[in-house]
């Protein structure tokens, strides 16, 4: 009886230690989770608070000198494709 009793309690160990290893993963990829979360929630407030870019702004002046009648349709939509080639 003494070996059967050493056999089924030598098995706890080993399940023990793979849970702990378990638990230790789960962990570390809920941390990885939170940190890659914040960091696109901060970067998206700056691009919030950042305002328009560049291009947003000659585009807006673009658009506003052809409303003016400064430039003609033809120059417009020549310019507006330099400025946004994609």
């Amino acid at each position: 009886m003494g070996q059967m009793g050493t056999m089924m309690g030598g098995g706890t160990g080993a399940w023990t230690a793979w849970m702990s290893l378990v638990l230790l993963l789960l962990a570390a990829a809920l941390m990885a989770i939170s940190v890659l979360a914040i960091r696109a929630a901060g970067q998206r407030r700056t691009a919030l608070v950042s305002g328009p870019t560049d291009e947003d702004e000659a585009l807006r002046t673009l658009r506003q000198r052809f409303a003016r009648s400064e430039i003609d349709e033809e120059e417009f939509f020549q310019r507006q494709s330099a400025l946004a080639p994609y």
